[in-house]
């Protein structure tokens, strides 16, 4: 459920900023299976590609919402092999990325051009994929909630990093963001890995200010500034330059809780933070509003 909650804010964020300009009136309107296109009710993320179509996926196929049109694609048109839809990003070349739990990973033109990837060179078909990320070399990477995190090169090529093999901190990855070569990996129980491509730096409860192991979320925000969202600890700042942490909890902040469990930071450095549970907050760096 509280996946669930975190993905759905996560959409409803990302939707907000895209209106979120001086001037403009908000309106709320709620799009369900009983009055349009969208086949389920589970949102689990969305993207919106170079045409301003708005594509989600389901837990009952993927939609396509443009000029006000739906339209669906699943096991019945297209080769998805699972309606069930976790995941789905953008690369630079405006291919759709979309991930099954078990099922596999399909590559999609948004027309009709469909690529399955299944993970041929590593002996094993990776389970309870989570997210889909891609870096800024347009590479592809998958987060799974039980085999850690998995780097695609080519060709259904996989390099895999699990705690057999790389210093990544737990093999549960929530979240994956990019600060150039640098990747920032959320885990559950584990707390932040931070890889350079060679090492790995690990950031948790026992060495540094992070009130939690348990991280469900990443952003960086135009200060270059690492926020994560805990379970339990509230949001952590971090600026890796300085070394300088700030801890944001119920008690000292606008935080009706601290199960938080999305945060989207939008063109004005505003953050939203989305709480387990239900509902969220803003932060401009001075001023909270919920």
């Amino acid at each position: 459920i509280m996946k669930n909650t975190k993905l759905f804010l996560l959409l409803i964020l990302s939707l907000m900023s895209l209106f979120a300009y001086p001037g403009f009136s908000q309106q709320w309107i709620i799009y369900t299976p009983q009055n349009s296109g969208i086949p389920g009710t589970i949102i689990r993320e969305m993207v919106i590609d170079s045409t301003n179509a708005k594509w989600f996926v389901t837990d009952n196929g993927i939609a396509r919402f443009k000029n006000n049109v739906w339209t669906v694609w699943d096991t019945t048109n297209s080769p998805l092999t699972d309606n069930n839809l976790q995941s789905i990003i953008k690369d630079k070349e405006n291919n759709l990325w979309i991930a099954t739990r078990d099922k596999g990973i399909f590559k999609f033109d948004g027309n009709n051009s469909w690529r399955k990837y299944y993970y041929t060179n590593i002996g094993y078909t990776i389970k309870a994929v989570n997210r889909l990320r891609v870096d800024n070399d347009n590479t592809i990477w998958v987060c799974s909630m039980t085999m850690g995190l998995l780097k695609h090169i080519q060709n259904d090529k996989w390099k895999w990093y699990h705690i057999g093999n790389s210093g990544i901190p737990d093999n549960t990855v929530n979240d994956l963001k990019f600060e150039k070569n640098i990747k920032w990996v959320a885990t559950v129980n584990g707390g932040v890995g931070r890889f350079d491509d060679t090492s790995w730096t690990v950031y948790n409860y026992y060495n540094s200010p992070l009130q939690s192991n348990w991280i469900m979320n990443i952003g960086i925000d135009a200060d270059n500034n690492k926020w994560f969202c805990t379970t339990f600890g509230g949001v952590a700042k971090f600026n890796s330059n300085s070394n300088q942490w700030t801890i944001y909890t119920s008690t000292n902040s606008g935080l009706t809780y601290n199960n938080t469990s999305a945060i989207f930071i939008d063109n004005f450095n505003t953050k939203w933070i989305g709480i387990q549970g239900g509902g969220f907050v803003t932060y401009n760096d001075t001023t909270w509003n919920c």
